[in-house]
């Protein structure tokens, strides 16, 4: 496939996105402070979109609201309302850019995507294709020729060690799958609460190794491997395969960090952490790939390898402690930053 796609991760990691709007040059770089802060409060902010002009279009979760930012973080307005008509959403978390600064909304409770054009005007509904709808609320990727692209849920209660990428063909009408990775571990602990009986939960068990995906500017996916320590493409069986290798995990998970968790999932924690952060991979621009590694401790700072995938040359760029990277363009990168009291601002450090 040769089509360009945008991959947006949900659930529980970060939702990122990314712009190819030009080249930017790999060197290492450490930043101490945003160029600004928002003063605009959000709850819990699960992707952006940024238009040609600089606006910011941001999708808060935990208000149920799409909020229109100028190109200094300032509020402009609100787009949208929470309901199920037209230009509504229920669970509007996704953001994805399209031609001509449309963009497109899904929302996987209704299982439906709302676009809306330059000016930010609802102009239709999509339906999710069969085979996909059921899938959208994980991960999710979108091809500029109709073709959309998800990976499959954990099943439950015996969640499957793999999942799969599903690729929907709109000249085909039809699912195939185009690879599978290790998926992370969950576990089951008993929870009791008061009197009552207890409770089985199922949660990812902390620090637990998985494969990663993205897909570059160019259409073509490439995925972290974590058993094999390797960054390479899906769908290449040639020498080309592999960009790079990457480091065996070094960093041991402490016994404070066991103790925060139930002996149960204690039981099932790996002895060291993995180099990267579970479904942290993102695109810059062209061809830069973005992993976050995986801290020491909670006081560190947040540093990413930034890769070319065409030569596999990698730096490092680090960011203070608390800034979650939400997107990269080629000038700028845009987070967001909670306070002591969880309240989201979004940043902007510049590339220049």
């Amino acid at each position: 496939m040769r089509n360009v796609f945008l991959l947006l991760p949900l659930g529980l990691a970060a939702t990122i996105g990314c712009s190819s709007d030009g080249p930017a040059v790999l060197t290492n770089r450490t930043f101490d402070a945003p160029e600004w802060t928002s003063t605009e409060e959000f709850t819990s902010i699960s992707s952006m979109r940024v238009l040609s002009d600089g606006r910011i279009l941001v999708a808060d979760v935990g208000e149920d609201a799409l909020v229109l930012l100028d190109s200094n973080g300032t509020r402009l307005s609100t787009v949208g309302r929470k309901g199920q008509g037209p230009g509504e959403y229920m669970d509007g978390r996704i953001l994805s850019a399209m031609p001509n600064d449309s963009t497109r909304l899904v929302d996987p409770t209704l299982r439906r995507v709302s676009v809306f054009d330059s000016k930010l005007q609802f102009v239709r509904l999509d339906s999710l294709p069969e085979g996909i709808a059921g899938h959208v609320g994980n991960r999710v990727a979108f091809a500029s020729n109709g073709d959309v692209l998800a990976e499959t849920f954990p099943n439950f209660p015996e969640p499957a060690k793999h999942v799969f990428l599903l690729h929907w063909s709109a000249a085909k009408g039809a699912v195939d799958t185009i690879g599978s990775l290790a998926a992370r571990q969950f576990g089951a602990g008993v929870i009791r609460r008061g009197n009552g009986p207890p409770s089985v939960m199922f949660q990812i068990v902390p620090y637990s190794p998985s494969d990663d995906w993205v897909l570059m500017p160019d259409g073509e996916v490439v995925a972290r491997r974590s058993e094999q320590h390797t960054i390479e493409w899906i769908g290449r069986s040639d020498s080309t395969k592999v960009i790079r290798a990457t480091a065996a995990p070094s960093i041991p998970v402490s016994d404070a960090e066991r103790n925060e968790e139930v002996q149960a999932i204690r039981d099932l924690m790996p002895k060291f952490k993995p180099v990267y952060v579970a479904q942290s991979m993102m695109t810059g621009s062209d061809h830069e790939l973005w992993m976050q590694r995986t801290a020491a401790d909670s006081l560190s700072r947040s540093d990413w390898d930034v890769t070319d995938v065409r030569n596999g040359s990698t730096s490092t760029i680090s960011f203070p402690k608390g800034y979650r990277l939400l997107l990269v363009t080629s000038n700028a990168i845009y987070t967001v930053h909670g306070d002591q009291d969880d309240i989201e601002r979004v940043s902007r450090f510049s590339r220049r």
